[in-house]
C-alpha cells in the first residue's frame, strides 16, 4: 500500500461513515473507468477487494477539506486485484460484486434470525400467563 500517495483510511465502518459505499474487504466489480488511463482500463470488468478509501481529515470519508475550501465531489476507493496491483477508482465506477451482495444478504438473514430469537426468548418467559387488554378485549399470553 506504499504506492498510495493520497490521504487514506485503511479501517472504517458504517457506524463511523454511514454514507460509505463500501467497507474494507468488500468484493467490488470495476464497471467502467472515469479517467483516461490505459492502466485503469486493464481492470475494467474485473473483481477486486477494497483496501483503502480517500479521506479529507483522516477520520471521515466525506466532509469539508482541511483547507476549508469545499466538500469533495468524488470518493476514491483503492482496490487490490488478484495480481497484487492496487489502483484507485472513483466510487461511481465500482459496484458491489454478486458474491458480495449474496454474502451480505446471508449475513443479514443470520442477524435477523439472531435478533428474532433474542426477542422471542426474552418475551416468552416474563409474559407467559400474563393478561393484556387490547381495545377492550382481554388476552392471556401463552408462550
Amino acid at each position: 500500500m506504499k504506492k498510495i500517495k493520497a490521504k487514506v483510511m485503511y479501517q472504517w465502518d458504517r457506524k463511523q461513515n454511514p454514507r460509505c459505499k463500501f467497507i474494507p474487504g468488500d468484493e467490488v466489480f470495476v464497471e467502467y473507468v472515469a479517467h483516461n488511463s490505459s492502466f485503469a482500463e486493464m481492470y475494467k470488468g474485473r473483481h477486486g477487494r477494497v483496501e483503502a478509501v480517500t479521506t479529507t481529515d483522516g477520520k471521515a470519508i466525506r466532509g469539508p477539506s482541511p483547507t476549508g475550501y469545499s466538500d469533495r465531489m468524488f470518493t476514491r476507493y483503492y482496490v487490490r486485484f488478484d495480481d497484487g496491483e492496487v489502483f484507485g477508482f472513483h466510487s461511481q465506477c465500482l459496484v458491489m460484486s454478486d458474491n458480495e451482495r449474496k454474502r451480505r444478504v446471508l449475513n443479514n438473514l443470520d442477524e435477523i434470525q439472531e435478533r428474532y430469537d433474542m426477542v422471542t426468548n426474552t418475551l416468552k418467559a416474563p409474559l407467559n400467563g400474563k393478561t393484556i387488554i387490547i381495545d377492550g378485549q382481554v388476552y392471556t399470553l401463552n408462550a
